[in-house]
C-alpha cells in the first residue's frame, strides 16, 4: 500500500498510474486531517482507489459523493461523525466499516451505493437509512 501526505501527492500517483478496473483498485493510505476536493481528484484522476484515510476525525458532507472509482474506504478509529451525503453514489463501494467512535451518520450517507454489499456500523452511531443495491433492492442499515 502506498502512503500519502497530500491529496496532491495522490493525484500525482494516480495520474502517472496505469488504468485498472475496481477488481483491481490502487490501495492509498492518505495521512491529512482535509479532504476537501479529493471527490473531484478521484474523478479528474479516473483511476479506482481503495482508501486508509488516516488521521481524519469527520468525513464532511458531500465528502466522496458521485465518486464512481472508489471503491474501498477504511476509516479510521479518530473518525466520530459521517456528514450527509458522504458517500452518495459511489457505486463502486463495495463495503465500509464504521469505527465504534461514530456517533453520528448523515441523512443519505449511502444513498446510491448501488455496489455496496455491506456496512458494519460501530455501537456508538446514531441514525438510520437505506441504500440501493445494483439489482434495486433497497438495504437498510441500523447500528449493531
Amino acid at each position: 500500500m502506498k502512503q500519502f501526505d497530500s491529496i496532491k501527492g495522490l493525484q500525482e500517483y494516480l495520474s502517472g498510474s496505469p488504468e485498472n478496473t475496481a477488481e483491481t483498485a490502487y490501495e492509498a493510505k492518505l495521512d491529512v486531517t482535509d479532504i476537501a476536493g479529493i471527490d473531484v481528484m478521484l474523478c479528474i484522476a479516473k483511476k479506482y482507489v481503495s482508501l486508509d484515510l488516516s488521521g481524519l476525525t469527520e468525513i464532511p458532507r458531500e465528502a466522496f459523493a458521485k465518486t464512481p472509482y472508489l471503491t474501498g474506504v477504511t476509516l479510521p478509529d479518530s473518525v466520530t461523525s459521517i456528514g450527509d451525503n458522504a458517500f452518495e453514489d459511489c457505486k463502486s463501494l463495495a463495503s465500509i466499516n464504521i469505527p465504534d467512535r461514530v456517533t453520528c451518520i448523515g441523512n443519505k450517507a449511502f444513498s446510491g451505493c448501488t455496489g455496496l454489499a455491506s456496512i458494519t456500523i460501530g455501537k456508538s452511531a446514531e441514525g438510520s437509512g437505506t441504500y440501493t443495491r445494483e439489482n434495486g433492492e433497497s438495504k437498510k442499515w441500523t447500528k449493531q
